[in-house]
Parts: C-alpha cells; structure tokens; sequence
C-alpha cells in the first residue's frame, strides 16, 4: 500500500512539473510571436575559445537583436567573476536593430578549464538572459 502511495505522489509530482513546463512554453512562445514589447534574440548564447595559452587576449562578441516592436535597453550586463570584462550598448536598441555585447575574459594566467556567465538584464518581455564563455588556458609549465 506505502508503495502504491508513494508512485501515485511521485506520477502527479511528474505530471504537475510537465505541465508547468508546457505552460512556460507556451508562454514564450507567445509572448515570442506577439513581440509587443521588446524582445532580445541573441545569435548564440554559449562561446568556446578552445584551448588558450597563457597571457593570449581572449574576447568574443555575442551578436543580438531586438525582434521586438519597442526599443530593447539594456539595463546591466554582469560577469560572474572580475576576471570577464563585458561592454554592452547604453543607448536604446530600435525594433528589428542589431547589436552586441563584447566579453573579454581576462583570467589567461589561471590554467585550466574555465566556464563563466553573463547576465543580460533589459527591459525585453523574455527576461534576464545568460550567456556563456568557456574554454582551456594550457598550463605554463608545459612550454
């Protein structure tokens, strides 16, 4: 009986998430096709340098635009640590307008694998977004 108890819990648990998930979806989709407000699509949310030896300049501009119908600001954009630099527009971002945000990672004597995030605040209807910036910096020993 306690494991009949304890599989019906866990299948309405599952059924209750999947249906939060379809909704979320549903969501964005439509919050996606309406664009009624401004809406940031950015070209690819992950970069990786690949393998970088130590005190190479690492940067990467993450392209986006606005594909919504009022102008995208963007309010703040945030590494997860000193070592990444970002430079992002200030001034407002017009419908169907491009633009980009420029990493810089700046943590080349660290060897090592690295992964670091960029949150990208704005006034878009599809919320805060994160990109990524990931690679390897080969130790200095080894040349």
């Amino acid at each position: 009986m306690t494991k009949y108890i304890i599989f019906i819990s866990i299948t309405i648990m599952i059924m209750a998430c999947q249906s939060k998930q379809n909704h979320n979806n549903q969501s964005q989709n439509t919050s996606a096709q309406n664009h009624d407000s401004a809406y940031i699509s950015i070209d690819s949310m992950i970069y990786d340098f690949g393998q970088l030896h130590p005190n190479d300049k690492a940067s990467h501009f993450f392209k986006f635009k606005n594909t919504g119908k009022t102008p995208l600001v963007l309010t703040k954009v945030g590494a997860s640590c000193g070592c990444t630099v970002v430079e992002y527009p200030k001034t407002p971002i017009a419908p169907n307008e491009q633009d980009s945000i420029l990493v810089k990672y700046t943590g080349i004597t660290d060897n090592g694998d690295f992964l670091k995030a960029i949150s990208v605040h704005s006034n878009a209807s599809n919320g805060t977004q994160c990109v990524q910036i990931k690679g390897h910096v080969l130790d200095l020993k080894s040349f």
